[in-house]
C-alpha cells in the first residue's frame, strides 16, 4: 500500500465575466460547509481578500491589508498579534470579483474520499457546479506533455511540419 501524503487542493475558478454570476452562489455556500474547506482568496477590483465562510447572502472575510507598525523581528521577542486581522467583515456575494481560488485540505485518504463524495453530492443537482470530480487515470493524456517520449514528433505533426 502506498502511504498517503496530505494534500492541499487549490482550485482557481472564474465565476462570471465581469461580475460573479448568481448561479454559482449555491455552489460556493455548499463548498464552505465541507470540513476540508480552508477558505477562498479573491476579492473585488483592486482589493484582495480571504473569504472564510458565509452568512445568508453575504461572504465573511478578513482583509489581510490592515496597515500596522512593523515589528522589530531582530529583537527575538515580538507580538504576533500584528499579523492577524481581528475583525471579520461581510460582503454580498454579488459584489465579489468573479476570479477566485478556493482551497481544500485533505489530511488522509478517507478525508479526500469524503471531499470527493461531498462535491459529487452537493454539486450534482446544481445548474452550474463549481467543479466536478472524476475517478479516472489520466496516464493516457500524459503522452502529449513536454518531456514525454514522442512529444517533439507529436508537436511537429500539429504544426504541419
Amino acid at each position: 500500500a502506498v502511504a498517503w501524503t496530505p494534500v492541499l487542493v487549490l482550485l482557481p475558478l472564474r465565476l462570471g465575466v465581469k461580475a460573479t454570476n448568481e448561479v454559482y452562489h449555491a455552489g460556493l455556500k455548499a463548498a464552505f460547509t465541507f470540513p476540508q474547506c480552508c477558505g477562498m482568496v479573491g476579492g473585488r477590483p483592486k482589493m484582495s481578500l480571504y473569504f472564510m465562510g458565509f452568512q445568508d447572502d453575504n461572504l465573511l472575510y478578513l482583509d489581510p491589508h490592515v496597515c500596522r507598525k512593523a515589528p522589530n523581528m531582530g529583537s527575538g521577542s515580538f507580538s504576533t498579534s500584528s499579523f492577524h486581522c481581528n475583525t471579520p467583515r461581510k460582503m454580498p456575494f454579488h459584489r465579489m470579483d468573479p476570479s477566485v481560488a478556493i482551497g481544500f485540505f485533505c489530511r488522509d485518504e478517507p478525508d479526500f474520499r469524503q471531499f470527493c463524495n461531498l462535491a459529487e453530492m452537493h454539486f450534482a443537482g446544481l445548474k452550474a457546479p463549481l467543479f466536478t470530480v472524476a475517478d479516472t487515470n489520466l496516464h493516457p493524456l500524459r503522452r502529449s506533455l513536454p518531456g514525454d517520449p514522442g512529444w517533439s514528433a507529436g508537436r511537429e505533426r500539429r504544426s504541419g511540419g
